[in-house]
């Protein structure tokens, strides 16, 4: 349905956000700092393999590679048809639910009668550049004049904290549950996003 539609219509800007490194690496998230995102080590390993229908029984590496194959002909295909493509890259992931664990940081500091500063969740920028490494160098590695990128972890990592990855500020929380961005933390994205369109707009002007 989709690629219908991308033929049926003419010089769209498209947004593509996935959570490629869960395919790829088929782990959930181990924040390596005492977190993980599955409460077992049955539960650790993506129950989905993502190989082609016609083969079975293949290795990681050959899912990966697989995978990596149709990310880049997805790429090419939308850009050979004239569209513009923004590609978010990966959202930093936390491994904890981020409201649950900052209610109970904060309701402990008020059981013990301490300051109610509000506690700053954080993850490892250091684990976020390892674990997205390959699908870093994937989407690096493609290069087209109507392909834009937008970097989620510009906006939470390395900022504040020197090697961290925010979780939330004294003000908003970032996540609605581990990995996924609350309407503030979209904020952030969506402004870049919108950055870029006007970009993509101001360059089509001048092709005309």
């Amino acid at each position: 349905k989709i690629y219908k539609f991308l033929q049926k219509h003419e010089n769209l800007i498209i947004v593509w956000h996935h959570r490629w490194t869960v395919s790829l690496l088929e782990e959930f998230f181990n924040n390596e700092e005492g977190y993980t995102e599955y409460q077992s080590e049955q539960d650790k390993y993506l129950n989905i393999k993502r190989e082609p229908t016609n083969i079975k029984n293949t290795t990681l590496s050959e899912r990966q590679n697989y995978i990596i194959k149709d990310i880049k002909s997805s790429i090419k295909e939308i850009l050979e048809k004239g569209h513009s493509l923004i590609i978010v890259y990966p959202v930093p992931e936390m491994a904890f639910n981020v409201p649950t664990l900052l209610n109970q940081k904060y309701l402990y500091s008020k059981i013990l009668n301490r300051e109610l500063e509000v506690p700053i969740l954080t993850s490892s920028y250091d684990v976020y550049k390892k674990r997205n490494k390959i699908i870093f160098n994937v989407l690096d590695n493609i290069q087209h004049p109507n392909l834009y990128r937008v970097y989620p972890h510009e906006s939470f990592c390395n900022t504040k904290i020197l090697n961290r990855c925010l979780a939330n500020d004294e003000d908003h929380l970032f996540y609605y549950d581990d990995d996924h961005l609350s309407l503030e933390g979209s904020k952030y994205i969506v402004n870049d996003i919108i950055k870029v369109i006007g970009k993509i707009e101001i360059n089509k002007k001048i092709s005309r």
